[in-house]
């Protein structure tokens, strides 16, 4: 039976919307198909709206975005050029799963920033605990990190210009005059870079022109009292051989998320200023040297969310608030501020040979100071979290080029950063009698406060080779290995708890807390002796070093049968460093490393294009194995394996993303036996991002972080269409 709607008056079958589209295929479009087109859209919305419903109730998530239908145009799909392998190639032609966007793409997209590019990505999720201006949080393929510490580094590797972003602070950065992105899936790391167990983000900013001027500017207003300037301009200094680019971006606009509370100011606001300056020469043919260096300031009020089952007998709120409201008791404008300088040289030391450098340092600094719980007065005070950073990496490649069946590319990467951690947690400070001292007076204090100060020293040393070798002219094999040494050290650490003396005045920041010493631990000081300050009161921790070392691989085949299509499968191993715990408050059984994970990836897949170039289908189907160790408190450690699966699916041509599928995924939870039930035994999710769940409890006046270890069989399939006019 042919399904029929009934639009204005006439019938739009499935029959006839073909004919609808095949007319759009072909460019022969009247006013009347036009309109037919319209009726297909709502025909396909209401199907949209069945389809939805019927993924509510078997758990499979659908989603159709109605879009304009295209136009098919008499040129071809834009030809990608990336450099996934350190060499430009067509995307089509990169035996990996890589997700390229060119700089039109990201305009068209609204990217404002590095977590926007979320949106784009089939399998990419984006998290952000600190909210959308400080660090981005990736999880792709399922693989992430739930440790949201200031030191601590992503299984997701991100890179600005080939230069790696190592912690939050570095990360939080906006893009603006870009050139495009590559978003590369699985383990990474014998190419290029650092180490990364799930993939790599890299962003590449527009280069200078050295042979014409040119430039924008752009405008905008918004909501929100939301204003923003964008532009860049650059041109020869040398025709030919010298040229510079300055690009700047500035936005303002107030936050959206009001208090209930008087005179706390909304939260989620944006006030941004970032400009780069670049200088590219080519002296001759066989040299290229590029200079960058950037500058962002960020600042706005600090990220705010909205609370719900709220209990006014406890929290002390009214309950009835709207959905843009919380009952923040405080904001401070956050500081987020990124200083880079990268310099990157090509040599072409012979006919066949090309030596490159790529040299980069990054100053970060975030403090961000707001009330996390956003329920009133009576339950949470105001956290802090700060850290500075200085990173520094080198790297050296040498590549052939035009040696017949035989190329390689060979190189060694040293890199290292330096990081200052403080935080500050404050919880129930207008509830007397939280904190039970042990025996001098005071001995309730109101709230029950934590702090944390540190120093994380990192350096990693690696040298890495790969090849690839045609064994015939369509098929060529593929091998590469990695050697890493990864060095930590903590130092001058130490760690505080108490609360306040007496009820907090207008809820400001700065009360009059009392601390003791939690760690080191100190017999008849700690837990008996309060006094004021945030300072070390019993010193600092011993030093702690880990040194790990690792030997990562890939090898791969793939078959190119004709110049539009290409199978690939590979195998490889990444690797991701140890970590330090930066939650430990209690007791310093807390300091300790979470020792390297590995991931293995098994991957077959396929690209295509048809329609002389004017659409594209890309299929790739992955299983992984990763194994890594979460930190316990108290001095456990417990290893966890986890499986993956999944399916990617991508078909590009002329226009927009229409249709996107996700079924759900599926994980058994697995709870300590000994641990507080805070949690089912058993969870279904419908995303799946990480394998170690975070707990917070209170129990006999302490304040515990326990990470059960879980294992879970993760599902994927996703379908993706993707359509882009010419």
């Amino acid at each position: 039976m042919t399904r029929q709607l009934m639009v204005a008056g006439d019938v739009v079958t499935e029959a006839s919307r073909q004919r609808l589209v095949a007319a759009a295929a072909s460019g022969r479009v009247t006013t009347a198909l036009r309109m037919r087109l319209s009726q297909t859209r709502r025909w396909l919305a209401s199907l949209a709206r069945v389809g939805q419903a019927f993924a509510r109730c078997s758990g499979v998530v659908l989603s159709i975005a109605l879009l304009p239908l295209p136009t098919w145009a008499d040129t071809p799909l834009d030809e990608i050029v990336v450099t996934a392998q350190r060499q430009k190639e067509n995307a089509q032609d990169v035996p990996v799963a890589v997700s390229a966007f060119t700089s039109k793409d990201l305009e068209r997209a609204g990217v404002r920033q590095a977590g926007d590019i979320a949106n784009l990505v089939p399998n990419l999720i984006l998290a952000s605990p600190y909210g959308t201006e400080a660090q981005p949080t990736f999880a792709l393929r399922g693989v992430t990190t739930n440790d949201f510490s200031q030191n601590q580094s992503s299984p997701i590797a991100m890179y600005v210009d080939d230069v790696y972003k190592s912690v939050g602070a570095l990360q939080a950065v906006q893009t603006y005059d870009l050139d495009r992105v590559e978003v590369l899936r699985g383990p990474q790391g014998t190419l290029y870079g650092k180490n990364a167990t799930g993939g790599a983000v890299s962003f590449f900013t527009r280069n200078p022109s050295l042979d014409s001027y040119d430039g924008y500017l752009t405008l905008g207003a918004g909501n929100y009292s939301d204003y923003t300037v964008q532009g860049a301009v650059g041109g020869p200094i040398i025709d030919h051989e010298l040229g510079w680019r300055a690009a700047m971006y500035y936005e303002k606009r107030d936050g959206w998320l009001h208090s209930i509370e008087p005179g706390v100011p909304p939260a989620n606001g944006i006030d941004v200023l970032a400009g780069r300056l670049s200088f590219l020469a080519k002296p001759n043919d066989s040299l290229s040297v590029l200079l960058k260096a950037a500058v962002s300031r960020s600042g706005g009020t600090p990220y705010g969310a909205r609370p719900i089952n709220v209990e006014p007998s406890v929290t002390g709120t009214n309950p009835n608030i709207s959905w843009f409201q919380n009952a923040a008791v405080y904001a401070v404008n956050k500081t987020i501020d990124n200083d880079s300088i990268s310099l990157k040289m090509d040599w072409q030391i012979s006919d066949h040979y090309t030596l490159t450098s790529v040299t980069g340092y990054d100053y970060g600094r975030w403090v961000e100071i707001g009330d996390d719980g956003n329920v009133g007065a009576l339950i949470y005070g105001l956290d802090t979290y700060a850290s500075t950073v200085n990173s520094y990496s080198q790297e050296l490649r040498i590549a052939s080029h035009d040696t017949g069946k035989l190329s390689w590319l060979g190189g060694v990467y040293y890199g290292g950063d330096s990081t200052h951690a403080w935080l500050q947690y404050h919880y129930f400070d207008a509830y007397p009698g939280s904190f039970v001292t042990n025996a001098k007076p005071p001995v309730t204090l109101y709230g029950y406060d934590q702090a944390n100060s540190f120093d994380q020293i990192r350096t990693s040393a690696a040298a890495f080779l790969n090849a690839t070798y045609k064994i015939e002219p369509t098929v060529t094999v593929r091998g590469g290995l990695r050697f890493t040494r990864d060095t930590m050290a903590i130092r001058n650490f130490y760690a505080l708890e108490g609360g306040l003396a007496t009820a907090p005045v207008n809820n400001a920041p700065d009360q009059p807390d009392l601390w003791t010493p939690t760690i080191p631990y100190v017999p008849g000081t700690s837990f008996v002796d309060f006094t004021p300050g945030a300072a070390p009161k019993a010193g600092t921790a011993p030093d702690l070093i880990d040194n790990t070392t690792n030997l990562s691989f890939k090898v791969g085949i793939d078959w190119k049968p004709d110049a539009d299509t290409l199978y690939y499968a590979s195998i490889s191993r990444g690797y991701r460093g140890a970590a330090f715990n930066g939650q430990a408050f209690n007791s310093p059984l807390e300091l300790n490393f979470a020792r390297p994970e590995t991931l293995t990836d098994y991957e077959i897949g396929s690209k295509h294009e048809f329609l002389a170039h004017r659409l594209q289908l890309n299929v790739a189907a992955f299983y992984f194995r990763r194994t890594y160790r979460s930190v316990v408190s108290y001095d456990q450690l417990t290893e966890v394996t986890k499986y993956g699966r999944g399916v990617r699916i991508a078909v590009q041509g002329h226009g927009r993303p229409r249709i996107a599928w996700q079924p759900w995924s599926s994980g058994r939870k697995v709870c300590r036996p000994d641990a507080p039930r805070l949690e089912p035994r058993w969870q279904q999710n419908r995303h799946v991002t990480e394998d170690e769940r975070v707990g917070n409890y209170r129990l006999a006046g302490c304040r515990h972080e326990q990470r059960r270890p879980a294992s879970r069989h993760q599902r994927q399939l996703l379908f993706e269409t993707v359509l882009r006019r010419a």
